[in-house]
């Protein structure tokens, strides 16, 4: 059990070189349900090595579990029904059988299931690697990781409000997408005209380069017909500058990508936080 590894709590089927299986098959299990387990230490954290007899004897490793009871696993099957002699009489009757268990085994049990549940989902609703045809492996590990997070928001969505209206899986991404879309669309403007409201009454203001007398081809100061610079935040060539960070006397110009810019609030933003500093 010793060599490098992660000490984060897990639990997990299987075993590798570090595992003690050769010690493990050599126990004799009397019935169903029995188990062994073995505990080692490794940089201070406790690692439990745990076998449990079933039809195929299953190997797990925890850092974070029991040896209490569990609840008993309780499956579905079907057998043959036999006569009074034993012989078969072509009919078949389900029954539960039940097989004991310690907690590390149900809790591993419990959540084995998760991922498959989430990908079945994942690719029954919104299905994006399906949709988005791609040969790029970067889009695909986008339409991947949007397809999780969008089942997750679901799951969170039934579990932490189960008495609303409930939601089919298709109802659900329609109404986020348009959510989102209307986000796009109507909260995008409104925060913009919100910033340009905010900062009216701050010490910094945009006004278009072609109001100064070096823009101005009537003015004896013109050194150019055409209004650009290069925004001081992003580089990108603008049509603004800032009147008060700017001395025209000095033809030292802070030019700003204007409000309505696809960058513009972030600009101001920027310079106006980078002033004040």
């Amino acid at each position: 059990m010793s060599g490098k590894w992660n000490p984060f709590y897990w639990i997990g089927k299987g075993c590798t070189r570090m595992y003690p299986k050769e010690y493990i098959d050599e126990v004799e299990f009397q019935e169903l349900g029995d188990d062994i387990t073995l505990t080692s230490s490794m940089e201070g954290h406790n690692i439990m090595a745990h076998a449990w007899g079933v039809k195929v004897r299953m190997c797990f490793v925890s850092t974070h579990s029991t040896t209490l009871p569990g609840k008993p696993s309780n499956k579905r099957r079907w057998r043959e029904v036999l006569d009074e002699d034993g012989d078969e009489i072509g009919q078949t009757e389900v029954y539960n059988k039940t097989v004991k268990r310690k907690k590390v085994v149900e809790m591993y049990f419990d959540a084995t299931s998760i991922i498959d549940i989430n990908k079945h989902m994942r690719q029954g609703g919104l299905a994006l690697e399906i949709a988005w045809r791609t040969q790029s492996w970067a889009s695909r590990v986008v339409a991947t990781v949007l397809g999780i997070v969008e089942t997750d928001a679901y799951l969170l969505y039934k579990k932490f409000h189960p008495g609303s209206t409930k939601l089919s899986h298709s109802d659900f991404i329609e109404a986020v997408s348009k959510g989102l879309l209307l986000q796009k669309n109507v909260g995008a403007q409104a925060a913009r005209r919100r910033l340009q409201s905010e900062t009216e009454a701050l010490p910094h203001n945009i006004l278009p380069l072609n109001t100064l007398p070096m823009y101005n081809k009537d003015s004896e100061q013109c050194i150019a017909t055409y209004a650009s610079r290069l925004c001081h935040i992003c580089k990108s060539p603008c049509k603004n500058y800032c009147n008060i960070c700017s001395d025209t006397s000095k033809s030292q110009i802070v030019a700003l990508c204007g409000l309505k810019s696809k960058q513009g609030s972030t600009c101001l933003v920027k310079h106006i936080v980078g002033a004040t500093q």
